[in-house]
């Protein structure tokens, strides 16, 4: 900052030091504080913005854990795959009363790998669009 003067005899003194409140002809003036400007180079600003994100995404990065997919099936396992032949699925198609076999895709069913339509509640919750991987008879 820098205080100025308004003392209309002292021209050659215009500028004083901040809070000193006096110009140099040691008598006592009404001052105003002006605003310095800073000039800042675009390559630093960049550089500053850059390194600020990278330092954000660090941090959260660190700080935010990832929510797994599966939340409760077959945890025990390294990788949980469900396996049935064509046969397998045919015969459950045709078992079935609609004709039709709904398997969960959001991980979130209690007659896993079959739908029981826990996905609705997830979607809402997480606002999602998963849904059921059906196989109908032809």
């Amino acid at each position: 900052y820098v205080v100025t003067c308004l003392c209309k005899w002292h021209d050659a003194f215009r500028n004083i030091v901040l809070g000193s409140g006096v110009c140099f002809g040691l008598q006592l003036h009404r001052t105003r504080i002006q605003m310095a400007t800073v000039k800042v180079d675009p390559t630093s600003l960049a550089i500053g913005v850059g390194i600020g994100a990278v330092v954000a995404f660090a941090v959260a990065k660190v700080a935010i854990k990832p929510t797994p997919v599966n939340p409760s099936i077959e945890k025990s396992s390294p990788k949980v795959a469900t396996v049935r032949t064509l046969a397998e699925i045919e015969d459950l198609v045709s078992k079935s009363k609609t004709g039709k076999v709904a398997l969960c895709r959001c991980w979130r069913s209690e007659k896993f790998p079959f739908c029981d339509g826990s996905h609705g509640k997830y979607n809402e919750a997480c606002c999602d669009n998963t849904g059921p991987l059906v196989i109908s008879k032809a």
